[in-house]
């Protein structure tokens, strides 16, 4: 068998690693010139166009901002000059309706002078008629007055008074009486046979003390409530009785009184 040369050993083949460090000393050169090339503009600075750009931008902005300002200074003056405008309008409708008031007021004061001219002219008229009666009206109070001092009596007299009988008067004697005298607007209530107690007609229903005589009257037994009516107490006669029958359930009567004299209640067993 033939031996093998000693010579013959297997070689190592270098193109490899060398395409690869070429590669990367190109990829190094590539980075090195575009490095070169951006500081190359960075020291440069923008071009001529970007600058005017730019410029042109910020004058822009400016303008938008003086125009911000003026139209929020435009619209102040909007919202003002409206606010003017409504004061005028409420202005000039007062100043309508005081004309107005004037010209009525005018129109009244003049209705109302008219009236009283009437009114004083009718008065005159009254008073010349009544001067024109006076003669006459003096005569008959002379003539009166002879006629007084023929029968004695003094015109200063007072009325006869007046007795409250118990028998033939319609009270009956299983009851116990009780008086209100009705003299205009006025109740003269009779708390004994000389205790008085006078109250407005308008404090029926409102007056403590009379309701106080009420209650006392509705816990008597066999009490019954007589209105003494003058001439002129016939209108509160309704209200004062309605008011004791339906308030107090007392039983109530009237008696009409003849004259204007005291009225005399001694007849009566009542203290």
């Amino acid at each position: 068998m033939a031996k093998r040369r000693e010579g013959n050993r297997d070689e190592v083949m270098l193109i490899p690693f060398l395409d690869i460090l070429c590669s990367l000393i190109g990829v190094l050169i590539l980075i090195i010139v575009v490095l070169c090339v951006a500081q190359t503009q960075q020291a440069t600075g923008r071009s001529a166009a970007d600058l005017a750009r730019a410029q042109q931008h910020r004058s822009l902005l400016k303008t938008h901002q003086e125009c911000l300002q003026e139209d929020a200074a435009l619209r102040a003056q909007l919202a003002a000059s409206k606010q003017v405008q409504t004061e005028m309008s409420e202005k000039e409708q007062q100043l309508t309706a005081l004309r107005k008031r004037s010209e009525m007021t005018g129109e009244a004061a003049t209705a109302t002078a008219e009236r009283l001219r009437k009114q004083r002219d009718a008065l005159a008229a009254q008073v010349l008629a009544k001067q024109r009666e006076m003669p006459e009206v003096q005569s008959q109070i002379e003539q009166l007055k002879k006629q007084l001092e023929q029968r004695n009596i003094k015109p200063d007299n007072r009325a006869l008074p007046i007795a409250i009988r118990p028998s033939g008067g319609g009270f009956s004697t299983h009851h116990e009486y009780f008086f209100i005298e009705l003299s205009g607007n006025t109740l003269v209530v009779y708390k004994s046979k000389t205790e008085k107690l006078r109250i407005p007609a308008a404090n029926v229903g409102s007056d403590a003390t009379l309701d106080a005589f009420l209650t006392k009257l509705r816990a008597t037994p066999g009490a019954a409530l007589v209105f003494l009516l003058r001439d002129d107490g016939w209108p509160n006669y309704n209200r004062a009785a309605g008011y004791a029958e339906s308030r107090f359930g007392l039983l109530t009567s009237k008696l009409p009184l003849p004259g204007s004299g005291e009225i005399d209640l001694g007849l009566f067993n009542n203290p």
